[in-house]
């Protein structure tokens, strides 16, 4: 609610526009302060400043109650419990290091395995277990690991289309899209239907080869083959890329254990950029015993650059995705001093076991990397401003 109500002050929009309407004033600002102000006056006047009082009033009420709605959302996401209770027989096909420290419980004389309906557990059950009534529960009650959310996005996207109407837009998309490179909707819609075009007939060969695969399966199994559901999709295109394609992520796994691929990662980046990092000389205050902390420093030790948090490991109520937050920006003072930034990146791997060391797929070795790259952006930016470390536009740039 303090960044809304900040966000509409017609008190701070006044300075803004008196400055950018002076263009004496504009052009004896150097390029940042010049910058700042355009960046400024263009939010303020897309938060709806220029409209009259009483709309400027209904577009408030309109994002507190968006961001009420977004921090429920949120919270009821990272508090979810929902879970399944399977017994060893019903996952037939995974692995003996999934069972390990896995938390069971007996129902009756069954021994029934509790998993959680989040992502990684997930997908470990939709690609090895070979029951598909399993596969098909486990796909369910992830789909629905959070109920109670639908009312929340429904209101939300009412509200969003109220938002929209009272900037004289049609729908939201169109009031978002005209403040980013897109533009319009016909632009976003005439991209996806190009791609669309080139892609359907592999996606339908694909599909063709993944329901050979199923019908295979089933037959041989002395079952009746009855169509391709979601809950298939990554068993058995996991089972075409090792079959067909003789690519086996799992045996993949074996060669990006995290502290190596973290290792590695770390030394493209410093390598690329010019910098060194180190574990933090000193105690760092962190919120919990796990996350690790780094300095990074130019490699000539000329000077230090920022600080890097990681907090690798899954635990309950904690962010689920691999993610970068940036503590704090680089910007540089009135005295001309440089505030050192921090960056902390957020993962959910399972914590490495006596036997077991954390073995990462391809896809998340990727996001590693991709989020590193965040991560580096944050500490190496100069900008004068915060606002103008990273311009919307460009922020995925240096991931990608």
């Amino acid at each position: 609610e303090f960044e809304v109500a900040r966000d509409m002050r017609t008190d701070v929009y006044k300075v803004v526009r008196a400055v950018y309407d002076n263009k004496d004033e504009m052009s004896q600002l150097d390029e940042e302060d010049r910058l700042l102000v355009e960046r400024l006056e263009h939010k303020l006047r897309a938060n709806g400043l220029q409209l009259t009082a009483e709309q400027r009033t209904q577009v408030e009420r309109v994002n507190k109650r968006l961001v009420e709605l977004e921090l429920e959302f949120i919270y009821n996401v990272d508090h979810a419990t929902n879970h399944v209770m399977l017994s060893r027989a019903e996952l037939d096909g995974l692995p003996a290091s999934f069972f390990e420290n896995r938390r069971s419980e007996f129902r009756g004389l069954t021994k029934k395995f509790i998993v959680l309906a989040q992502a990684a557990e997930a997908t470990a059950v939709l690609k090895h277990a070979t029951n598909e009534a399993t596969r098909k529960t486990v796909y369910v009650a992830q789909s629905s690991h959070c109920p109670k959310n639908i009312a929340l996005l429904q209101e939300a996207v009412h509200l969003r289309l109220e938002k929209a109407q009272l900037f004289g837009f049609a729908t939201y998309a169109d009031y978002v899209l005209n403040q980013r490179m897109a533009k319009t909707p016909a632009a976003v819609m005439e991209l996806e239907e190009s791609l669309s075009a080139k892609l359907r007939p592999l996606a339908e060969k694909e599909m063709a080869e993944l329901c050979a695969l199923k019908r295979t399966e089933v037959e041989a199994a002395g079952a009746v083959y009855d169509g391709f559901y979601e809950w298939d999709y990554i068993r058995y295109s996991s089972q075409a890329m090792a079959n067909q394609h003789r690519v086996d992520m799992d045996e993949i796994k074996e060669y990006f254990a995290l502290d190596s691929v973290l290792s590695k990662v770390l030394s493209l980046y410093t390598t690329t950029l010019g910098l060194k990092v180190i574990e933090a000389s000193s105690v760092l205050p962190v919120w919990h015993p796990s996350v690790k902390t780094f300095e990074v420093w130019e490699a000539d030790d000329s000077a230090f650059v920022g600080h890097i948090y990681l907090d690798l490991y899954e635990r309950e109520d904690k962010y689920q995705d691999i993610a970068v937050w940036p503590l704090r920006s680089a910007v540089v003072g009135e005295d001309g001093t440089r505030m050192t930034p921090a960056s902390a990146m957020l993962a959910s791997f399972s914590e490495p076991t006596e036997t077991t060391p954390v073995l990462l797929t391809h896809i998340n070795v990727k996001y590693l990397v991709h989020a590193l790259g965040h991560a580096f952006q944050n500490l190496c930016s100069k900008a004068k401003w915060s606002q103008l470390t990273a311009p919307r536009d460009f922020a995925e740039i240096s991931s990608q």
